[in-house]
C-alpha cells in the first residue's frame, strides 16, 4: 500500500473541533468524522493501552493491500498516551444500513456479500504473508455512496507468519456472535476463521436477524444433511424481502458450509464468491444455480446445476435433489 502520512495530534484535534461527529465505535476506540487536509476522513481515536499498540497496528496496516473492497488507510498521528488512525470516509456501516428504516434490497445485499468476499480474498491471498481480519462483522463493513462495500477496522487483524494458519496466545479476540468457535477452542487462526464470521454476516443479510443466538438457533439446520428450505423461508417472512426460493436454498447452504466447526471444510472466500456470482441477482429464480451442499458437519461438497429458464421452481428443486445424490 501507499506510504502512510504522519500528522500531528494538534492537526487532528484542530480538524475534529470542539464537538466532533461520532460515526461509531471501533474495536479499539471511537471513530469520528472531520475534514483533514481538505479531504473528508474518518478518524479512530486510540487512548491508553490502545494508543500504545499503534505501532503494532501500523505494522499490520502497512501490509493491507490496496483493493477496492478494503478501506483505505490514509495516515496516523501519535502523541503522549493517545493516537489517531485516519481512514477514508464512507457513508455508513452495514450495521447502520441493516437497522435503518429503508431496507437494503435483495440485489444490494448480494452485491455487498460479494464485495465482502472480494475484500477477504485480497487479505487471505496477500503476499508475502496472508492476513486474517479477525473481527469481521457488519459494523466493520463500510458502505460508500455508490453502494460499494469495504472491509475496515484492521486493529485486530493478524499477519500469518508461516503457512496459512498461526497459533495465537491465550487471548482470543473477536466479537460475540461472529467468533469462530474452533479458533476460540484451539487458538489456531487462519482464513477459515474469517469465513465463519462471513457465514454469520451472510445470515444477517439473508434473514435480517441479529447475530447473538442466531447460529445456536440454526444449529439443527447446520448439522443436518440438507438445510431446511421451509425453516429458512419462515425466518425470512418478517423482512419482507423478495428472495427467490433458489436464492434462499443456495445461500442457506453457503451459510451452513461456512458455519461448520471444522475450519478446513469451510469454503474459501474465492469459492464462496463463485457461488454468489452464479446466483441470479434478481428476485426471480434464474436458469443457473451453483450450490454448496452440506453433506455433514465435517464435509462440504460443491455441485453446480444447470436449468432451463422455462423450468418451474419446483422442477428445479427436484432436479437439484437428484444432483445431490450423484
Amino acid at each position: 500500500m501507499a506510504e502512510l502520512k504522519a500528522w500531528t495530534c494538534e492537526d487532528v484535534l484542530a480538524a475534529l473541533g470542539g464537538a466532533p461527529q461520532l460515526l461509531g465505535g471501533g474495536t479499539q476506540g471511537g471513530v469520528f468524522a472531520c475534514v483533514l487536509g481538505g479531504q473528508p476522513v474518518a478518524v479512530k481515536h486510540l487512548q491508553g493501552g490502545n494508543a500504545a499498540s499503534l505501532d503494532t497496528e501500523l505494522a499490520v496496516l502497512a501490509r493491507v493491500p490496496t483493493h477496492p473492497n478494503l478501506l483505505r488507510i490514509l495516515g496516523y498521528a501519535k502523541g503522549e498516551g493517545e493516537a489517531y488512525v485516519v481512514y477514508e470516509r464512507m457513508e455508513c456501516s452495514l450495521e447502520v444500513a441493516l437497522e435503518a428504516q429503508e431496507r437494503l434490497g435483495v440485489v444490494h445485499r448480494l452485491a455487498i456479500a460479494a464485495d465482502i468476499l472480494r475484500g477477504l480474498d485480497a487479505l487471505h491471498s496477500a503476499r508475502p504473508r496472508a492476513l486474517v481480519h479477525r473481527d469481521l462483522k457488519p459494523s466493520n463493513v463500510l458502505l460508500g455512496s455508490d453502494g460499494t462495500a469495504r472491509l475496515g477496522d484492521f486493529g485486530f487483524s493478524r499477519v500469518l507468519t508461516s503457512g496459512h494458519s498461526a497459533t495465537i496466545g491465550t487471548r482470543v479476540i473477536g466479537s460475540d456472535g461472529y467468533l469462530d468457535p474452533q479458533y476460540a477452542e484451539s487458538h489456531s487462526l487462519g482464513p477459515p476463521s474469517d469465513m465463519y464470521s462471513f457465514g454469520v454476516v451472510m445470515l444477517r443479510l439473508l434473514t435480517g436477524a441479529q447475530a447473538n443466538g442466531l447460529v445456536t438457533f440454526l444449529r439443527p439446520f447446520i448439522s443436518s444433511p440438507e438445510p431446511s428450505l421451509a425453516g429458512f423461508m419462515a425466518m425470512l417472512k418478517p423482512t419482507g424481502l423478495a428472495w427467490s426460493q433458489a436464492q434462499v436454498l443456495a445461500l442457506a447452504r453457503l451459510c451452513c458450509s461456512c458455519l461448520v466447526f471444522e475450519g478446513s471444510t469451510r469454503p474459501s472466500a474465492q469459492q464462496a464468491l463463485q457461488v454468489l456470482q452464479a446466483l441470479p441477482m434478481e428476485a426471480a429464480a434464474g436458469p443457473r444455480l451453483c450450490v454448496i451442499c452440506c453433506n455433514s458437519p465435517r464435509a462440504v461438497t460443491f455441485y453446480c446445476g444447470h436449468f432451463t429458464s422455462q423450468a418451474s421452481e419446483e422442477g428445479c428443486f427436484l432436479r437439484m435433489s437428484r444432483l445431490q445424490d450423484t
